[in-house]
C-alpha cells in the first residue's frame, strides 16, 4: 500500500487535515492513503514557490539538464510507474505504457525548449524620427503557476502543466486530482532526483472545493493552468480577477450512436443538458444517413 504525503518546499511531509482512501480500480481494495493538505499548508505551498522563484532563478542549460535527466529516471522506473497508472486509473496495460511513452517524450520536449527561449528584435522605423533606432523583447517567467489537473491521462496532463512552465523557469504549485494522486508524486520525484531545486515543485493533495478554492484565493499566485468542466472553470474565473489562465474545459470526445439505439436512453448520456431540451434536437440524429453520430455542442 502506498502512502502519498504532500511536497512542500523540498520536504515530504504529512497533511494537516487527515487522509484520504485510494482503492485499487480493479480489485477494489485499499491501495494507498493520501495526505489531506490544510488551507495552512496550501498557502506555505504558494509561498515556498514564491520564495525559490524569487531566490537564485534556474538558468536555461539546468533547466534542460533536470527535465531531460527526469524523462530518462521516468524510462528507469517505469515498471512502478505503470503498475500504480494502472492501479488508480483501471487503464489497460497497453494505454498504461503509451502514457507512459507520451510523459517521456514530453519531458524531453520541454526540456530542448528550455534551451529555446527568446525575444525577437523589432524595427521602429515605421513611425517617424526612429529611422536609426530598434527595439528588442526579452521573454521572463510570470512566477508562481498553480497546475490543477485531471483524473485522466493523469501522467501525461500533469507533465504538460509543470515541464513547460519549469522550463520556462516558473515555480509551480500542482495540485492532482483526488482520483489520481499517485502519478503526481511519481512525476514529483522524478523531478526532485533529477535536481530540481526545492521549492520549485510544490504538491497539495485535496478535495476542489477546499484546496483549489484557497490556491484561486492566494494572491501570490501568478498563473492558473487548468483541465477539467467548463463548469469549475468558470469559476475559477471568477475567483481569480485578471489574473491569466490557461483553461482546457469539457470535452472534444465523439461518441458512436448506432442506428437502432434509444435515444432516450442515449441522449442523457451525451450531454449534461436537461432531457426536456435535448428532445427538441432528436430529429436531428434520426436524420443521418449513417449510424455514426457525434455529441453535439448546444
Amino acid at each position: 500500500m502506498n502512502h502519498e504525503r504532500l511536497l512542500n518546499d523540498g520536504q515530504w511531509c504529512e497533511g494537516e487535515a487527515g487522509q484520504a482512501s485510494l482503492n485499487d480500480r480493479y480489485r477494489g481494495t485499499l491501495a494507498a492513503v493520501i495526505e489531506q493538505a490544510s488551507t495552512r499548508q496550501v498557502d506555505a505551498a504558494v509561498e515556498a514557490a514564491l520564495k525559490a522563484f524569487r531566490g537564485t532563478p534556474i538558468p536555461a542549460y539546468q533547466r534542460y539538464a533536470i527535465l531531460d535527466r527526469a524523462a530518462r529516471l521516468m524510462d528507469e522506473r517505469r515498471e512502478q510507474i505503470l503498475h500504480d497508472l494502472i492501479t488508480e486509473t483501471g487503464y489497460a496495460v497497453g494505454d498504461a505504457r503509451s502514457e507512459l511513452d507520451r510523459c517521456v517524450l514530453t519531458l524531453q520536449q520541454c526540456a530542448e525548449e528550455a534551451k529555446r527561449i527568446h525575444g525577437e528584435c523589432v524595427p521602429m522605423e515605421g513611425a517617424p524620427g526612429h529611422e536609426h533606432r530598434i527595439g528588442f523583447t526579452v521573454r521572463v517567467p510570470r512566477g508562481v503557476v498553480c497546475a490543477i489537473t485531471p483524473f485522466n491521462a493523469p501522467l501525461n496532463t500533469v507533465a504538460h502543466k509543470i515541464a513547460p512552465a519549469l522550463a520556462a523557469g516558473n515555480a509551480v504549485v500542482l495540485k492532482p486530482a483526488e482520483q489520481t494522486p499517485m502519478c503526481a508524486n511519481h512525476l514529483a520525484r522524478l523531478l526532485c532526483d533529477a535536481g530540481l531545486p526545492a521549492g520549485y515543485l510544490n504538491v497539495v493533495h485535496g478535495p476542489g472545493e477546499m484546496v483549489g478554492k484557497r490556491l484561486q484565493e492566494n494572491q501570490a499566485v501568478d498563473f492558473y493552468a487548468f483541465t477539467g468542466s467548463t463548469a469549475v472553470g468558470e469559476r475559477i474565473r471568477a475567483r481569480i480577477g485578471l489574473r491569466h489562465t490557461l483553461l482546457e474545459l469539457g470535452n472534444i470526445s465523439s461518441t458512436i450512436v448506432c442506428q437502432d439505439a434509444s435515444l432516450e436512453v442515449a441522449l442523457p448520456r451525451l450531454s449534461p443538458v436537461p432531457f426536456a431540451r435535448q428532445a427538441r434536437y432528436a430529429p436531428r440524429y434520426r436524420s443521418f444517413s449513417s449510424s455514426v453520430a457525434s455529441t453535439p455542442r448546444w
